[in-house]
């Protein structure tokens, strides 16, 4: 014990801070978010059901907390029919959608904001 208390001692004050408190706190057990990507459904295979049931495949599959899922879709090329999967995978009420290459949506001058239903006056 001693010897510990000598290592802690020559140890910088973050370690000897971090040391105490996973002495004395129990480790709090936080459930992770998971980000699922289906770049080939949309994008190769161009089938937005298979996309959909990616974005489902944590919770529907794997009994994973809906709340704790995140979906990352694919911005690439101007025949990705990004904004149809957007607004497919937004039903399904995910706490956070991402989009992979921003960059193209503004390089390709695609409307901003995002569809957030289905608006049926525009094409998606």
């Amino acid at each position: 014990m001693v010897r510990l208390q000598g290592a802690l001692s020559r140890a910088s004050p973050g370690a000897r801070a971090r040391s105490f408190l996973r002495q004395r706190q129990p480790a709090a057990r936080l459930p992770l978010p998971i980000l699922i990507e289906g770049y080939q459904y949309p994008g190769i295979n161009h089938n937005l059901d298979q996309a959909s049931r990616c974005a489902q495949y944590p919770w529907k599959e794997l009994a994973w907390d809906q709340a704790h899922c995140r979906y990352l879709m694919g911005l690439y090329y101007g025949t990705w029919p990004w904004m149809r999967e957007f607004v497919n995978v937004s039903r399904l009420e995910l706490p956070s959608i991402k989009l992979w290459a921003y960059n193209h949506l503004c390089l390709y001058g695609w409307p901003i904001p995002l569809p957030t239903s289905d608006d049926r006056s525009f094409i998606y």
